[in-house]
C-alpha cells in the first residue's frame, strides 16, 4: 500500500448567472480526502461541500472573476487546486420595435435597434435563420440594417443576445419585396353617356404580393375601378362639362405604390341648364348674363321668343348682351342648348325692362253731380310705383 496526499483539480474558469442554480462543480480527485476547505470565501449563495469538494448553490450577487484555492487534506498532506469563478447577471427582456413589417427591395431599411436589459459582461448577437440578402445584424450592438436585395416572404427570425452568464432571445418577423411599378393606361379616352365603355386595363409590373387600386378624384358617374385588377369599366350616365378630366390611379402593395394619370371625357346631351330671371333698365347697357350647363361637347344656344329690342344672344356661349331700347313687363323666355346628342336641354326665365310708364285715359269725361261714376282706368305701358294728379 502506497499512501500519499490528495491530488485534485477543477474545470476552470467558471461563470455563473445570479439567481440560477449552478450545475455542481465536482473535482477530479486522486487519493483519499479527509477534509476540504476553500479560500477566500465563495460568492454569496455558493458553498463548498466539505465532504465531497463539490461547489453548489445559487449566486445571489454579482462578483468579478476571482481565483479561489481549494484545499483537500488527508493524514499524509494537503493537495490544492485553483478555480476561477465570476458571477453576473444574464441578459434579459430583449425586443425590437418594428415600424413596418414590409421592407421594399432596393431601399435601405430604417435600422432596427434592440431594447434589452444587458446584465453583466459583453453581449454578442446572433440571428437564426440568416437574414434576407442585403440585411445583416451587428454582432456587438444587435442592430439590424442594410438594403434588401431579394424578395422573401414573411418569416420569423430569432435574435439571441449572449454573455458569459447566459442568453436571451426575441423574434422579429418581416417580409421583403418589390413595390409595383410602370403603371399605365391608355392616355386619352372619349366616351358617350349612356353607352358602355370598352374596359380600360392597366399595364403594370405588379411587384410582390397582392395589389390594390384606387383612383382620385372619383370617376364620372357610372364608371368604376376594380380594386383588385385596376380595370375601369361601366356606362357613364352623364356628360362632363370638362373636356378632358384627369384622373390619377394608384396601385399599392405592402412594399410601396405606383401611379398613372389618364384623361377621360364623357360626351353627352346638355343637362342642368339654368338661367336666372333678369331685370334691366331701358337705355342702360346690361351686365352680360350667361346660363350654366353641363355639356360635352360644348352646346350652341337658341332662344324664344325674340329678345327685347337692343338685346342679343351669343349662340356659342348663351350670353345675352346689349342695351334694351323698349320697356316691358316680365316676359317668359325659353333658352335651348344643343350639342348634337339628344335630348336638348331647356330652361325658362323672365326678362323685365324697366322704363318710365306711358299712360292714357279715355277723354273727355262728363259726370253728373250726385251720381257715382264708372271707374275711369288708365291704359299703362311700363311699371308704375305711384300715382298723382294736378290740379
Amino acid at each position: 500500500t502506497v499512501q500519499a496526499a490528495p491530488i485534485i483539480s477543477y474545470v476552470t474558469p467558471q461563470n455563473y448567472a445570479v439567481g440560477t442554480a449552478i450545475t455542481a462543480l465536482t473535482p477530479t480527485v486522486q487519493n483519499s480526502v479527509s477534509s476540504w476547505s476553500i479560500s477566500p470565501s465563495l460568492p454569496t449563495g455558493l458553498v463548498l461541500n466539505t465532504t465531497t469538494g463539490a461547489i453548489t448553490g445559487t449566486a445571489t450577487v454579482a462578483s468579478s472573476a476571482t481565483a479561489y484555492t481549494v484545499s483537500a487534506t488527508n493524514s499524509f498532506g494537503t493537495g490544492t487546486a485553483v478555480v476561477t469563478i465570476s458571477t453576473g447577471i444574464a441578459p434579459s427582456g430583449a425586443s425590437y420595435t418594428m415600424g413596418t413589417t414590409n421592407f421594399p427591395t432596393g431601399t435601405a431599411i430604417t435600422s432596427l435597434s434592440p431594447s434589452i436589459t444587458a446584465g453583466s459582461g459583453t453581449l454578442t448577437y446572433t440571428v437564426s435563420p440568416g437574414l434576407p440578402a442585403g440585411l445583416s445584424i451587428n454582432p456587438t450592438t444587435g442592430v439590424i440594417s442594410g438594403t434588401p436585395t431579394v424578395a422573401v416572404a414573411n418569416a420569423s427570425y430569432t435574435v439571441t443576445a449572449t454573455s458569459i452568464y447566459g442568453s436571451t432571445t426575441t423574434t422579429v418577423s418581416f417580409a421583403t419585396g418589390t413595390a409595383p411599378s410602370a403603371l399605365s393606361y391608355t392616355a386619352n379616352n372619349t366616351f358617350t353617356a349612356g353607352t358602355a365603355i370598352t374596359a380600360l386595363n392597366p399595364t403594370i409590373t405588379s411587384g410582390s404580393g397582392s395589389t390594390t387600386y384606387t383612383v382620385s378624384p372619383g370617376l364620372p358617374a357610372g364608371l368604376s375601378i376594380n380594386a383588385t385588377t385596376g380595370v375601369i369599366s361601366g356606362t357613364p350616365t352623364a356628360g362632363l362639362s370638362v373636356a378632358n378630366a384627369t384622373y390619377t390611379v394608384t396601385a399599392t402593395n405592402a412594399f410601396g405604390s405606383a401611379s398613372a394619370q389618364l384623361a377621360i371625357q364623357v360626351q353627352g346631351p346638355p343637362t342642368s341648364l339654368s338661367f336666372a330671371n333678369q331685370v334691366y333698365t331701358i337705355n342702360t347697357a346690361i351686365t352680360p348674363a350667361t346660363p350654366t350647363v353641363v355639356a360635352n361637347p360644348a352646346p350652341t344656344y337658341s332662344i324664344s321668343p325674340t329678345l327685347p329690342a337692343g338685346l342679343s344672344l351669343n349662340t356659342t356661349t348663351g350670353t345675352i348682351t346689349g342695351t334694351p331700347t323698349v320697356g316691358q313687363s316680365a316676359v317668359t323666355y325659353t333658352i335651348t342648348a344643343t350639342n348634337g346628342i339628344a335630348p336638348n336641354a331647356t330652361a325658362t326665365f323672365t326678362i323685365t325692362v324697366q322704363a318710365a310708364p306711358i299712360i292714357s285715359y279715355v277723354t273727355p269725361q262728363n259726370y253728373t253731380v250726385g251720381t257715382a261714376i264708372t271707374t275711369l282706368s288708365p291704359t299703362v305701358t311700363g311699371t308704375t310705383t305711384s300715382w298723382s294728379i294736378s290740379p
